[in-house]
C-alpha cells in the first residue's frame, strides 16, 4: 500500500480542514503547501507491534524536507498496538505548510518505516 492523503473542508467547526493520511513507508508526505495551524491530531498505530512516531515538519518549499536530516518541528509518539489523540490550545502554527512522516525511530535521525500502515488525521485551521 502506498502513502495517501485526502482532505476535506469542515463547515461550522473550529478547525477548517481535515486531512487524513495512511502511511506505510518511511517517506515524507506533503499535507499542505499553505500556512496552517494544527488544532488536533489522531494517530492509529493499532496494526503495529512497535512504537511509532509521527514527525511533523513546517513545509519549507521544494524540495521537501529530508527524512533523517531535517529536524521536525513536532514529534508525537504512539504506543504499540494503540491509538492516541492530541489537541493543541493554542494551535501549533505552521507558517508555510505541513509535511509529515511516520517512523519507528525516536528522535530526528531514523528513517525506519512502520511495519504496517499508520492512519493519521490532522484537524487544521
Amino acid at each position: 500500500m502506498a502513502n495517501s492523503v485526502t482532505g476535506s473542508a469542515l463547515l461550522t467547526q473550529i478547525s477548517a480542514r481535515r486531512f487524513e493520511a495512511s502511511i506505510d513507508t518511511g517517506a515524507i508526505l506533503n499535507i499542505s503547501t499553505s500556512p496552517r495551524n494544527i488544532d488536533a491530531v489522531s494517530i492509529d498505530n493499532s496494526a503495529n507491534s512497535h512504537i511509532s512516531y509521527l514527525r511533523i515538519f513546517n513545509f519549507d518549499g521544494s524540495p521537501a524536507a529530508t527524512l533523517g536530516s531535517n529536524s521536525p518541528d513536532v514529534i508525537l509518539p504512539v504506543s504499540a498496538s494503540s491509538s492516541a489523540d492530541f489537541t493543541f490550545d493554542p494551535a501549533v502554527v505552521f507558517g508555510t505548510g505541513i509535511e509529515i512522516a511516520v517512523v519507528q525511530d525516536a528522535g530526528t535521525a531514523g528513517t525506519t518505516a512502520p511495519g504496517n500502515a499508520v492512519s493519521v488525521i490532522l484537524l487544521t485551521s
